[in-house]
């Protein structure tokens, strides 16, 4: 028969290995031997303390309590009351009450240890020290701040005189200190505790200690929620390094350290790294739960957020299917908290262009939220505003301006209610509904929110700091549109000045905005103004970017277009040719940008009668615009006219011919031949057979441009024309000339 002293060996050799059913039985053989023992042996006090722990260990707090209240009625009837080993049994049942969050229970318990350690030991001693940090800890807990933070200074200072200032006890207290600063918004504080307390208990308890890892982990959330993701990312993947050293890649307990670091990821937006580490969390969980466990939800989500951001929307698509199949299951199809998935899927399809499907979705969602709109409280509201700012934007690319309109004003309307009139998210939904108005072109009413939304912003923001740029830009182009150029003027000025104060003058930000001023004094016919700013946006951005990125390119062409209008086309020459260098480097060289520059480049030199340099500028322009079968672009019909024009200038008539011909199939086989395009090139190519005298030849083509001009309706100068050109071939034929051809019609 095993003695009570073995039963105790053999349990607690099972504990130190995790086994804790086994610990159990012993411990309970064990109580079984002590029950026998004369009274006030401390064996039985020992034998209920232990059993208590396996059961507060595996979360058993019902059945531990007992235990240890029957512990503590012993020593205190053997021991007396203020016997210091009573304080064991005291403070068992304070850390039961303090993690079932029984602050009221767990306070009074604490008191008392902290009295009886204090009499016994005095005030400088190592368990009144760990007493005070527990009484910190809980006034924490209960959020009674003022009273937590001395208890923290004291406890520290009562360590380090008795453990000295490297103890692991010292790293344990600034640990929980920085805790209690990061719950009062001391971030900074709370950093720099924790990495004192992460190198101490480095030192003195290992890299890979538990201590150690817990507070690693802390501080890499401090981190990832201060929004320095830099910091935290390689905290996470050391304790995940940590981690499967210890467990193993596939452990259960990996979990954690696989959704932290997979989180922060996330919020980096490292997605293509963040997706793989979902899915083996998701997978772990599939492990622990069944498939269609509520708890998979949020990692669905996550990992379909992943897939989404990276455009993998088949990917993405089944996930957020799965989850919302999992809360319609679960809460049913019609309740509020299915909206959430709902309210995702429809960003999917929002993102795939599929648009009713996403209405539907969003309506769905709103109409499921209606069941909490009785107690209209914040989570209702915040709720509402979330689908709200969804839904409108779904209208407005579908161009339902009207619904989108109604959706915008109730938007507004539950945004002021619950962030007030002056909160910046009411300023963007003013600025949608105005886009709104803008569009239907009701400029006044467009004009009127925009101007609220700037005054929003400039109330949130201050006059002068570039969240005003939206609003403010928006205006300028409303009053741009009602031709009111003046007006639209000082307010680009000012959005430069505000961009160069808070950005520096250098930024990219300001050479947008000098873009906007640069049209304005085009339109004005301000070319040297213009040409100025057009300089110094493109300085602005070779300095931000590289002389090889194709904003430069851009720019380098739109300064070279202002040349080509000043008619200074020898300076216009080279900055065309660096833009169409550019272009095809960064852009490719089959991209419309490159058509654009070559055509405009290629007219350029026919002006200037370097018609050599010309031609395979228009043919390399031509073939980008064949290619992309654009057949309504009026730069490829500038391309395929010019260079008829230049051919027949240098009376080259095969060529003009042969790009007249081909100018009209490329319409036809687009387009259909009674399109009135086609008419524009049988005209061209007509004029190519008279300009050589074959009028037979072109007789019936002015013909036929004059009937699909009179099918489609089109009563214009160019029909006139076209009329007057037809009687003129039919006369140099010898035909007789209708009295319709015949009429000038100007």
């Amino acid at each position: 028969m095993s003695t009570w002293e073995q039963l105790k060996s053999d349990a607690e050799h099972a504990a130190t290995f995790g086994n804790y059913a086994e610990a159990e039985v012993m411990w309970r053989r064990a109580l079984k031997l002590a029950e026998e023992f004369p009274k006030g042996d401390k064996r039985l006090s020992l034998t209920l303390d232990r059993l208590g722990e396996i059961c507060f260990q595996e979360k058993r707090y019902v059945e531990a309590e007992p235990l240890f209240r029957r512990s503590l009625a012993l020593r205190e009837s053997t021991l007396g009351f203020e016997h210091p080993d009573v304080a064991t049994s005291l403070t068992h049942l304070f850390t039961l009450c303090y993690v079932q969050d029984r602050f009221d229970d767990a306070e009074p318990l604490c008191r008392r240890v902290l009295t009886l350690y204090q009499k016994a030991f005095g005030h400088q001693h190592e368990y009144v020290a760990a007493c005070l940090r527990n009484l910190a800890k809980l006034e924490h807990a209960r959020g009674n701040y003022t009273e937590a933070e001395p208890l923290f200074i004291q406890s520290l200072h009562v360590t380090e005189a008795t453990l000295g200032a490297d103890s692991a006890e010292i790293g344990g207290i600034l640990h929980d200190q920085a805790m209690f600063f990061v719950d009062t918004n001391r971030l900074e504080e709370a950093e720099y505790l924790f990495r004192r307390s992460i190198q101490i208990r480095e030192a003195a308890l290992g890299p890979a200690h538990p201590e150690v890892v817990t507070a690693l982990s802390n501080l890499g959330s401090l981190y990832r929620d201060m929004g320095r993701t830099y910091e935290a990312e390689p905290i996470f993947r050391r304790l995940l390094n940590i981690a499967e050293k210890a467990l193993g890649p596939n452990h259960p307990d990996m979990a954690i350290n696989i959704l932290n670091l997979a989180k922060t990821l996330q919020q980096e937006r490292k997605f293509l790294e963040a997706a793989p580490l979902f899915q083996r969390y998701l997978a772990i969980q599939e492990k622990n739960y069944a498939k269609d466990d509520p708890a998979l939800v949020e990692t669905l989500q996550n990992l379909a957020q992943a897939y989404l951001e990276e455009k993998n929307f088949t990917v993405s698509e089944p996930l957020l299917k799965r989850a919302l199949a999992i809360q319609e299951k679960h809460y049913g199809p019609k309740h509020p908290n299915v909206g959430t998935q709902l309210n995702h899927l429809g960003a999917l399809y929002y993102e795939t262009g599929r648009f009713e499907e996403a209405e539907a979705l969003l309506l769905r969602a709103i109409a499921n939220l209606e069941k909490l709109k009785e107690g209209k409280d914040l989570a209702y509201e915040k709720t509402l505003v979330d689908y709200l700012k969804h839904l409108e934007a779904i209208f407005r690319s579908q161009n339902k301006l009207a619904e989108a309109e109604e959706c915008l004003e109730s938007l507004i309307k539950a945004q002021e209610r619950i962030l007030g009139d002056y909160h910046p998210d009411v300023g963007e939904s003013l600025t949608n509904l105005a886009m709104v108005f803008q569009s239907q072109a009701h400029y006044s009413q467009a004009q009127k929110l925009l101007t609220r939304a700037l005054t929003i912003s400039e109330h949130s923001f201050g006059a002068e700091h570039p969240e005003i740029g939206q609003p403010l830009s928006k205006l300028a182009e409303v009053l741009l549109l009602q031709n009111r150029y003046n007006e639209a003027l000082p307010l680009w000025q000012r959005l430069v000045a505000v961009y160069e104060k808070a950005l520096g003058p250098k930024h990219p930000d300001v050479a947008n905005v000098l873009d906007k001023l640069i049209d304005l004094h085009r339109y004005n016919e301000d070319y040297a103004q213009a040409e100025s700013l057009a300089t110094r946006a493109l300085a602005i951005r070779e300095s931000a970017y590289g002389p090889e990125h194709q904003d430069v390119g851009l720019t380098l062409h739109e300064l070279a277009m202002l040349n080509f209008e000043q008619k200074k086309y020898k300076k216009a020459v080279p900055l065309f040719e660096r833009a169409a260098e550019n272009l095809k480097a960064s852009l490719g060289s089959k991209h419309s940008e490159v058509a654009l520059t070559l055509n405009r480049l290629a007219t350029l030199h026919y002006r200037l009668g370097n018609y050599a340099e010309a031609e395979p500028l228009f043919k390399e322009a031509l073939a980008i615009y064949e290619k992309k079968e654009d057949a309504s672009s009026s730069q490829m019909s500038s391309a395929f006219e010019n260079l008829m024009d230049m051919y027949n200038d240098q009376q080259i008539v095969e060529k003009a011919e042969a790009i007249g011909k081909r100018y009209l199939a490329f319409r036809i086989k687009a387009l259909g031949p009674d399109h009135p395009k086609v008419a524009i090139c049988l005209n061209k190519l007509a004029d190519v057979y008279c300009a050589q005298g074959k009028f037979e030849l072109a007789e019936p083509l002015y013909k036929q441009s004059v009937d699909i001009q009179t099918k489609s309706n089109l009563e214009n100068k160019m029909l006139a024309e076209t009329q007057e050109q037809h009687a003129m071939t039919l006369r140099q034929l010898g035909k007789k000339v209708p009295r319709s051809s015949s009429r000038k019609r100007f």
